[in-house]
């Protein structure tokens, strides 16, 4: 085992190119509270651990919150330096014609193109491989402005399948930051405190809501949420659904407060029962209501 907890600086921060470069024992918390200072942030998993690596989270893939930023599997990764099972050091992407990372943003390099050596992804083989293929020291990683105005809808529903249409056209036309499903076991546990709580919110909430933020950043930030609500609102209604402030036991304002922070302790997988078991997967979202059962 190679702990890497040590490993906690935050070597740079470029505001203009939005990049931050981290080592692997830099967590959500830290590094949250040092983007902010520079009008930036990370989109984050839902609630990880409050000593989280970050490096750790990207490279397993674990899914972040904002969906129309994730293209490629390696998104927000860019560039990484990796130590090999061997000993051998192997720097990806544009730092790789350079002896160090210093050198490299020396020459002004943003330090976007996560490709390379040569035509190889190397970070792949990496990727998912909890650490059996090598380790990595460092990463560069690709920041998003803060909003300066946002604003979270909660679309309540029966079903999952009630909501899925509606998704895929908000996420067609990429509107909204924080997109995610979350049914009333997982929204209480969230929400709630100690087991007997999170029980009496369960029953309250709506069986399954689908949260979506709208944000407006540097240009005409009040317009851009304007617009957008308007557009979502109206989408919302061709499916016979409603954007709502609040439903039966949460409001917008404590789901965002919850979902753009990390967890609390103990942390909220726990809360219910004191043990969980996480079965990662991937498919498409037409296929999800076939693994759940309610």
């Amino acid at each position: 085992i190679v702990d890497l907890s040590e490993m906690k600086q935050i070597i740079s921060i470029d505001g203009k190119n939005r990049m931050v470069v981290v080592e692997p024992g830099v967590t959500y918390s830290q590094l949250q509270l040092e983007l902010a200072k520079e009008g930036l942030r990370l989109s984050m998993p839902l609630l990880p651990r409050c000593n989280k690596s970050v490096v750790a989270s990207l490279i397993e893939r674990e899914p972040t919150l904002i969906p129309k930023y994730r293209w490629l599997s390696a998104d927000p990764l860019r560039c990484l330096e990796i130590v090999w099972g061997n000993g051998d050091r192997m720097m990806t992407g544009e730092v790789e014609n350079f002896p160090s990372i210093e050198a490299a943003r020396g020459k002004y390099l943003a330090l976007l193109n996560p490709r390379g050596p040569a035509q190889l992804d190397y970070y792949r083989l990496v990727q998912a491989a909890q650490g059996t293929m090598g380790i990595v020291t460092w990463t560069v990683l690709r920041c998003e402005k803060l909003p300066k105005v946002q604003k979270l809808f909660l679309v309540p529903a029966k079903r999952l399948d009630e909501l899925l249409d509606f998704a895929y056209r908000l996420l067609r036309f990429r509107f909204g930051d924080e997109f995610l499903f979350l049914n009333s076991s997982n929204l209480a546990s969230i929400l709630g405190e100690g087991a007997d709580g999170i029980k009496a919110l369960r029953d309250e909430l709506p069986l399954w809501v689908l949260i979506l933020s709208v944000s407006g950043r540097d240009m005409l930030p009040e317009e851009k949420l304007e617009f957008l609500e308007k557009d979502i609102t109206d989408i919302a209604q061709q499916f016979g659904l409603r954007l709502m402030s609040s439903v039966p036991g949460a409001s917008s304002g404590q789901v965002l407060e919850a979902i753009l922070s990390p967890s609390k302790e103990p942390y909220w997988k726990l809360g219910y029962k004191g043990g969980c078991q996480d079965i990662f997967f991937l498919t498409t979202l037409n296929r999800t209501p076939e693994f759940v059962r309610t």
